[in-house]
Parts: structure tokens; C-alpha cells; sequence
């Protein structure tokens, strides 16, 4: 897999992808939900909390 990135018309040239999973595979759900569970479980300690929705996260401490 390779990546370029395309901005006002100039493109980059192609990088090779070394790390990741594919787009629509089934590995990236679930490594999503291992993801989510670990980060919403580590914040909360203190005086800060957390929501989410979908891929969004928010993170606020007071």
C-alpha cells in the first residue's frame, strides 16, 4: 500500500504504508473497540472525565 497527499492541485510523491490495516477490513472494528475500552478506562481518575460518540472523543479536565 502507499500514500501521497494531494494539496491545491501539487502532488506529493508515493510513500510506502509499512504499518496499519486495510479500509473496510475486519480487523479494524475490533482493534477500534480494543482502542476505545483502554482509553475510556484510563481517564476518569482525577478531576478530568471523558465522552465519546462514534470516532469522536472528548476530553475535559477542571
Amino acid at each position: 500500500m502507499y500514500q501521497r497527499v494531494v494539496w491545491n492541485g501539487t502532488e506529493s510523491v508515493f510513500l510506502p504504508i509499512e504499518y496499519g490495516v486495510r479500509q473496510g477490513s475486519i480487523l479494524g472494528p475490533i482493534l477500534y473497540l480494543v482502542l476505545v475500552a483502554d482509553v475510556t478506562s484510563c481517564v476518569g481518575v482525577g478531576n478530568e472525565d471523558n465522552s465519546g460518540y462514534a470516532d469522536d472523543f472528548f476530553l475535559w479536565a477542571v
